[in-house]
């Protein structure tokens, strides 16, 4: 399972990297933003995969308004890479929106870091990158303030995240084009 994880990991790493320029200070990790996703802000701990395995199987004939849609958090989902002799502690210290012209338009901020295991799930991470480790991370965000998006919740406009990180002593920040989830109302039968 282990090389087949480092195979998916290099091929992230690889294809993000000429797409996100870093701007600032050399660090001893190297960071590629994989993916940067805009949805909700999920109570707790509660996953759209754990949503998706409940039965919501069973007849909605008349009233489905108790059916609720999953919960999509939004994430932030990097690769490392530790070019360090020791351990070195990653930080997310701030994640801007911005719109199509580079204005900032709002902030987000960043919860439960986590990251990759080899067992094939993501399990809590204290934020700290071994000696040459490479591995991938993520962090929940919270929701936009959709009323200060152009478009609002509109998957077709663009909206870029600037994401910036302490690692270790030195600091990085990269932009990456975000992913706006589709909302559907809850109460809307298709």
């Amino acid at each position: 399972m282990r090389p087949v994880l480092l195979f998916v990991l290099a091929s992230c790493w690889t294809s993000s990297q000429p797409t996100d320029p870093p701007k600032g200070e050399l660090a001893p990790i190297e960071v590629a933003i994989a993916s940067v996703r805009l949805a909700d802000d999920c109570p707790g701990s509660i996953a759209q995969a754990e949503l998706a395995k409940r039965d919501l199987s069973g007849s909605c004939a008349g009233d489905c308004s108790s059916v609720r849609r999953a919960c999509e958090q939004s994430l932030l989902q990097v690769s490392l890479r530790s070019t360090a002799g020791m351990k070195t502690s990653v930080v997310v210290t701030k994640i801007e929106m911005l719109d199509a012209a580079g204005v900032a338009i709002g902030t987000l901020t960043v919860r439960q870091a986590q990251r990759w295991s080899s067992d094939g799930s993501y399990t809590a991470w204290d934020q700290v990158v071994g000696p040459g480790e490479v591995m991938a991370a993520s962090y929940a965000l919270t929701a936009p303030d959709w009323g200060l998006v152009p478009g609002g919740r509109d998957p077709s406009k663009k909206i870029r995240v600037r994401v910036t990180f302490k690692l270790g002593g030195g600091e990085k920040t990269f932009e990456k084009a975000a992913v706006v989830a589709t909302f559907m109302d809850p109460d809307v039968m298709t």
